[in-house]
């Protein structure tokens, strides 16, 4: 794989070693050993993934994600966890992950600055229901 870019083990290591979750046993969940039981060298490709845009790498870690343990994929958002994820690569650390204001869950649709003006409101209306009733 000639087109992989030259990067020593050590570079990678705050990839492969990122926690992403627990075992049944309680034994932390590492990329490294996503990758390993997809069957891929973790090396390799956390080097492939460095050579690739943002949005590309991000895609790929969230179906590995997606393909991986239960315990794993039903995670509420796996974009977001393999977003964080990439910016651990070298060469992606200092780029903003790839992510629009608007998350799609499910068949909702959500924003954070939806939720807390959703918030407001109701508080808003809680206040004024027990001011007049």
């Amino acid at each position: 794989m000639a087109d992989l870019p030259d990067l020593s083990p050590s570079e990678l290591d705050g990839f492969l070693y990122a926690d992403i979750g627990q075992e049944p046993n309680g034994m932390p969940l590492t990329v490294l050993s996503l990758l390993a039981r997809s069957g891929l060298d973790p090396w390799d490709e956390a080097r492939r993934l460095c050579a690739l845009p943002d949005a590309t790498a991000i895609s790929c870690m969230t179906g590995r994600i997606r393909s991986s343990s239960p315990r794993l994929r039903n995670r509420a958002d796996p974009r977001s966890l393999a977003a964080t994820l990439v910016t651990r690569l070298p060469g992606h650390q200092f780029h903003t992950p790839v992510q629009s204001g608007w998350i799609m869950e499910g068949d909702a649709l959500s924003s954070p600055l939806l939720i807390f003006v959703g918030y407001i409101a109701f508080c808003l209306a809680a206040t004024l229901a027990a001011k007049f009733l």
